[in-house]
């Protein structure tokens, strides 16, 4: 039996000349404890210098202790989330501790959650608590030169011909940086005006900034996107060679670049947002991002924070848009909320962001519920529909649509999130359509599908769909299906010509986005085609509605006012809002039947799909195909 001796142990000191390995063997080979004693150790202190954790009862004589157990023998008594490191100590710590950004916090705020010392030139990966890896101090083998000296060469060979390493004029860095503040930041808030006012900018985060700046500029000439791809083209180059070395500025140009399509999403290409995006997000795990324990303890938690949450916002948006599975899995994500306490600015794009992160949240449970299909479904799917009425009760009063009198106010940003909130319900109705009833779901989408064509209705008036992203297509896509996949016969308010109204501002919308978002052409024609199709539409015959009305009517009445409160908005929002006034009875007995919802929005989707890639690119590169 070996037994802890404290006599033979010294104190801590920092790592200095001595080797951490060194170091590691020493103190795990003083904490080898028998079976027989580990149940009655809870806790060693050792001259108030070591601390061992409970979870040391499963130990055996001559086990070699964990990376965790490694890394808390080391610490001081203190608490290892409050416990403030010196500069000496961080050689010392894994990568939880080190920061990424050479840049101090500014907001005294944050500076309060632990002063960080200034980033090294490297920086150590963030290793899981599962893992086997030894954390160790980040170097680089004796013959790193030699080995990188030929990409090195040919890196700077590329800086020098593409001229990516010079920043832009001033005069225009300033007019982009204006444009992504009061155009994009409630979307993408991940740089600060504090980022562009240092001595040296980061170059790779201002030519990503003239990139997406430029992209706002109304158009001109007959190619609109030819100067924002000569700025996407520099930030690309300067990603590629490694250009940046604070690997913030990294994240933050990523979250940038993952606006930049110009092909759509049927063409295979690495220059698109869902390829910035898995680049993002790779990254992020990378840094340990995405955990706030990490975030926490780096010298701007409020940025790291608000990147995390970017990305995992991008990452529910596009993976919905998409159909691909989602990178950022919700039970792996632990970063807070964010607060006001973790933006520069304390003011409605801020506010805006966190109710979009929100979205983004319900967002993810809607896709990963539906993937695995668990066995309570039903009550896990409620408590979705729970939150989704509770954002938009619980939105601050600055950010709601309508005032407290019922007045829409204008506000492009408002619009745009609340846009999010319509089509992340038409996607829950979707695809937990079956746990309420028919008609309830396919009335309800097509109220939501309503109130989206009149927000956009009004952008198109005001000229600013030429602000909008290219998420956007999707939306409107979205939008067009419940109205495509109505019958077109005579009912309650003249229903059919309401959709030929509504399907017209989709069309016009598409018509200007894709001056911009060239993929928007592919969901133009598709959206035309199937309106000219419309009778393909299955349709269940009046006697089968009024046989499942007969048997559901009192269940179904239940679910309609139970889906009545996803739209607390006054009736003159949308004319399709009185529709929720009427039970499922009055429906199926005064009005002709909807579309099988359920079963025709995947119809539409292939259509769709298919018709996209012959109609918007009869000659572009040609399509992935599973023939090999």
């Amino acid at each position: 039996m070996t037994i802890v001796h404290p006599q033979t142990l010294e104190p801590w000191q920092p790592l200095g000349n001595q080797s951490k390995a060194s170091v590691i063997e020493q103190r795990s080979s003083a904490f080898i404890v028998t079976p027989e004693r580990s149940n009655a150790i809870s806790k060693v202190d050792v001259e108030g210098h070591v601390a061992i954790a409970q979870n040391m009862a499963w130990r055996r004589t001559g086990h070699r202790m964990t990376v965790k157990e490694k890394y808390y023998s080391t610490q001081s008594p203190t608490s290892p989330r409050t416990a403030k490191p010196t500069p000496q100590d961080c050689s010392m710590l894994p990568t939880s501790r080190l920061s990424y950004s050479s840049q101090p916090d500014s907001n005294h705020n944050e500076g309060q959650e632990g002063a960080e010392t200034a980033s090294a030139p490297l920086h150590s990966q963030y290793l899981g608590e599962m893992t086997c890896m030894i954390h160790d101090t980040p170097s680089l083998p004796p013959d790193h030169q030699k080995t990188t000296a030929f990409s090195q060469s040919m890196n700077e060979q590329i800086l020098e011909i593409s001229g990516a390493a010079s920043l832009p004029s001033e005069i225009f860095l300033n007019a982009s940086a204006d444009a992504y503040f009061q155009y994009a930041f409630h979307r993408l808030p991940v740089v600060d005006r504090e980022d562009l006012l240092v001595n040296q900018p980061s170059v790779v985060l201002c030519q990503a900034l003239c990139m997406i700046g430029s992209r706002f500029r109304h158009p001109k000439g007959p190619d609109p996107l030819a100067e924002s791809g000569q700025y996407y083209a520099k930030a690309k180059t300067l990603i590629h060679v490694n250009h940046e070395r604070d690997h913030i500025n990294i994240l933050k140009t990523l979250c940038l670049l993952m606006t930049w399509n110009i092909t759509g999403p049927v063409i295979l290409t690495f220059d698109c947002g869902w390829h910035w995006l898995g680049v993002a997000t790779s990254l992020l795990h990378q840094m340990g991002l995405h955990r706030e324990a990490t975030c926490a303890k780096l010298a701007r938690p409020g940025t790291a924070r608000r990147i995390a949450w970017c990305i995992f916002t991008q990452d529910k948006l596009l993976s919905a848009a998409v159909g691909r599975p989602t990178t950022i899995k919700v039970h792996e994500f632990d970063v807070r909320p964010l607060i006001m306490e973790d933006f520069e600015t304390s003011d409605t794009p801020a506010l805006l962001f966190m109710a979009l992160a929100k979205l983004a949240s319900i967002l993810g449970r809607i896709l990963e519920l539906h993937l695995r299909r668990a066995a309570h479904i039903q009550e896990e799917s409620a408590a979705i529909l729970e939150s989704l009425k509770g954002w938009t009760h619980n939105l601050p009063e600055s950010i709601r649509l309508h005032d407290r009198h019922g007045r829409r106010r204008y506000r492009r940003d408002v619009y745009e999130v609340h846009t999010v909130y319509f089509i992340i319900v038409i996607t829950y109705l979707h695809l937990f359509g079956d746990q309420t009833s028919f008609s309830a779901t396919s009335l309800a989408s097509l109220v939501a599908s309503s109130c989206i064509t009149r927000l956009y209705q009004e952008l198109y008036y005001r000229d600013d769909i030429n602000y909008l992203l290219g998420i956007n297509m999707w939306f409107l896509l979205v939008a067009s299906v419940p109205q495509l996949l109505y019958n077109p016969t005579v009912g309650l308010y003249d229903q059919d010509q309401l959709c030929s109204e509504e399907l017209d501002i989709i069309v016009a919308a598409l018509e200007q986005l894709q001056t911009k978002v060239p993929g928007a052409t592919a969901v133009l024609n598709a959206v035309n085609r199937l309106r000219a199709s419309r009778s393909r539409v299955r349709v269940r015959s009046s006697t089968t509605l009024r046989a499942s009305q007969d048997v559901n009517e009192i269940g179904e009445d239940h679910k309609m006012s139970a889906l009545r409160d996803l739209f607390p908005f006054p009736s003159s929002f949308s004319p399709r809002l009185k529709l929720l006034d009427y039970s499922t009875q009055e429906m199926v007995l005064g009005t002709g039947a909807l579309a099988d919802f359920d079963d025709d929005l995947s119809w539409i989707c292939d259509e769709y799909s298919e018709l996209s890639y012959g109609l918007a690119f009869a000659n572009g590169p040609q399509l992935f195909t599973q023939s090999y």
